[in-house]
């Protein structure tokens, strides 16, 4: 794994550990993902370069905390943010929070206030959360691939 490598060379990058982390999240290694990424959210608060990536870095540990029975952990996570921070955080750990409790409505209402409040003309800014999310399960990808297609011919042996 080149991850494995680089973290031999430099073990302390934050970089190297997030992707790390990343693999843990999108393989559905949830409990490992969480390891790495409680200690990265302290140390990304306190550099200029990184401190940008605190909000997405605690809406992943919140997902975390749903998928390895930890709950009360992502609602107070989710607890403390606002409507008025200067990140999606509040929006979709909102979301999250009501999807996993089973509420698909309350959820996409919460993305739909997300959307309306943090668009940019190329949808750069919440990319990075849709694409979490998209990872975890909750939402489809925009792009396809997870649908299943009938087209009536079969893909068999002589069209049969």
């Amino acid at each position: 794994m080149v991850f494995a490598k680089s973290l031999k060379i430099s073990p302390g990058n934050f970089n190297v550990r997030f992707n790390v982390a990343e693999i843990e999240f999108v393989t559905k290694n949830y409990a490992k993902a969480l390891e790495i990424l409680e200690p990265l959210v302290l140390e990304a608060k306190k550099n200029k370069a990184t401190e940008t990536m605190t909000p997405l870095i605690k809406f992943k540990i919140a997902l975390c905390k749903i998928k390895t029975g930890d709950l009360a952990g992502a609602e107070a996570i989710v607890a403390e943010t606002d409507f008025l921070d200067d990140s999606p955080l509040f929006y979709f750990g909102q979301a999250a929070l009501h999807y996993a409790k089973d509420d698909g409505v309350g959820a996409e209402t919460w993305l739909a206030r997300a959307t309306r409040i943090f668009r940019s003309s190329n949808g750069g800014l919440l990319a990075p959360w849709q694409d979490t999310l998209i990872e975890f399960g909750y939402i489809k990808s925009f792009y396809g691939g997870d649908l299943e297609v009938e087209s009536g011919i079969s893909t068999g042996s002589g069209g049969e």
